[in-house]
Formats: structure tokens, sequence, C-alpha cells
């Protein structure tokens, strides 16, 4: 029977109907897909597949985080995302396992059904976009224009990364809380994309959030937004896809937390498209051409 619990500082424990021990063996740090409960959902799978009578556990980071938790030893295993972002860490740091490459998230342009940026309106739910397109939607928001604002999580996660590498193609520079008008930064001290997604809601901005992300937020909370583009899965360039990394922390992990990264790599991948909200695949595969066997 499943259970659930707090320890340390860790946000979830995750069981399987095997297990004899409460104390987890290994940390899993990732922020968006935790919230989803994807992360549970691997995890189960991968000690049910197992057989294994342990339990693993579930602590609440961003990339940001994850990468520093990786470094000093808090985290074990860390999905952090960012193909060019992780691999930076990984030589500046030199930790001693190589990034996997394990799934893909999505990530979505979202703001208020005013649409005061008089952003182009598709029939579609999830309209995907050139990259080129992408940009000029982006660039609306950028104009200066009279009530058009664009909410940042700015906390160096993935989507602030992101956003940031999107709005300096259309600026020639970063854009900057304080000095963009535009630009603003979420109010809360909450700094996760849940946070984001209900403040953008309830403040009538753009914002950038992932397809885990709006697929599982109670409708209450994105009752006064659509979704403008999100990235697709057949175009591997696209700039709004959204690379998950699974990495190991520098000093020795535990042998638990290696054979789940190789799990994932390998026989976990079977399970990644398997994973709905509300009939709605949240993640893709690895491509196989980039991704890393163990």
């Amino acid at each position: 029977m499943k259970k659930e619990a707090q320890i340390n500082d860790c946000d979830r424990i995750i069981f399987s109907s095997f297990c004899k021990e409460d104390k987890p063996r290994f940390i899993i740090g990732n922020g968006g897909a935790g919230i989803t409960r994807f992360v549970d959902y691997m995890a189960e799978s991968f000690l049910a597949q197992t057989k294994a009578e342990y339990c693993i556990a579930w602590k609440k980071s961003d990339t940001e985080e994850t990468l520093q938790g990786l470094a000093n030893g808090s985290i074990d295993v860390g999905w952090a995302y960012g193909i060019e972002r992780v691999y930076k860490e990984y030589k500046e740091r030199n930790f001693s396992f190589a990034p996997v490459y394990i799934f893909r998230d999505h990530f979505t342009l979202i703001g208020s059904l005013t649409n005061p940026a008089a952003l182009p309106i598709s029939e579609e739910l999830t309209p995907h976009y050139s990259n080129h397109q992408v940009l000029k939607l982006f660039k609306k928001i950028a104009s200066g224009q009279s009530g058009v604002y664009f909410l940042t999580r700015n906390d160096k996660s993935a989507t602030n990364f992101i956003e940031r590498k999107i709005f300096k193609k259309i600026l020639g520079r970063l854009p900057e809380v304080g000095t963009d008008s535009w630009y603003l930064p979420l109010k809360s001290k909450e700094h996760y994309p849940d946070t984001a997604l209900q403040e953008a809601n309830e403040r009538g901005y753009y914002t950038l959030t992932d397809r885990g992300i709006w697929n599982w937020a109670d409708p209450d909370k994105r009752k006064n937004l659509r979704v403008f583009c999100e990235a697709g899965d057949i175009n591997p360039n696209d700039i709004l896809l959204n690379p998950c990394l699974a990495m190991l922390k520098n000093t020795t992990p535990p042998i638990e937390a290696i054979q789940f990264v190789e799990w994932l790599a390998n026989s976990g991948q079977a399970f990644i498209e398997e994973y709905k909200l509300h009939r709605v695949r949240l993640y893709s595969k690895a491509p196989i051409a980039v991704l890393n066997h163990f």
C-alpha cells in the first residue's frame, strides 16, 4: 500500500508495495516534474519493476537548486534542465558521472484571455510554431506597449534561463528586472512554476510555463489564461523544448541511485510517454540519437 511522509529536508517519500523501509535510500531533486508527480510515477515504476524493498525521496528544487544540491551532496540524483547548461556545470564542477538525457518537457507561452499584446490566437489548443514565429511573439511582449507585462520567476531556474535567452535574441541584451518596465518579478517568495502560474492568472500577465504544470494546475488557477504556443517534438532544435538530464552527485552516490539513473536511460524510457494527466501526455522520451547510455 502506498504511503506518504516527510523526512528531513525532503518534500515527499515514494514507496512501493515491496517497501520494507521508511528511510529513503536516495533523494531526487527536481521542480516541475515533482509537482506534477511524474517523479513519483517514474520512481514507483522503477521500484516495482526491480522489486526494490526501499523507498525514494523527492526534494522540490529548480535547476539552479538541483545543481547546487548535487555539488554539495544534499541531493543524490538531480533532474536538471537544459543540455548546454547541464554539461557546462558537469565540466566546470568535475562531476564524476556524465549527465544522461532522460526526457523532454515542453515550454508553453501563456497569457491573459484579454491578450493585450494582440498575439495571434490559434484554433489549436496547443499551437506549435517555428522558432522564428516564437521569437515574433516574444518581441510583441517586449515592445513596451502599455498594459503588456511578462512575469518572470527571476530565479535562475530553467524557465528563467530560456526566457532570458529568447529575449536576448530579440533585444540584443538580457532583460532586466527594474530596468525593463514590462519585465516583472514574482511578488511571492515562492518561486516555483505552480506559484508563477497562479500569479500570472491573478495579474493578467504573460509568462512561460510548461505543459506539465499547465495540465496539472487546478482550472481555477488558470481560468484567466490561455496557451499561445507550445514546444513540439518534431524539430529537435525547437527553442521551447526543455530537455531533462539526470545527474548523480559529485561525492560517492548510493548504488541504488546509480541503478535508478541507469534504469531511466534504458528500460525506464518505456514509461515516459505513458504518464498522462487529464488524458494529456506531458513528457516525451529522450531522442534515441542523443540518448546517453551507461
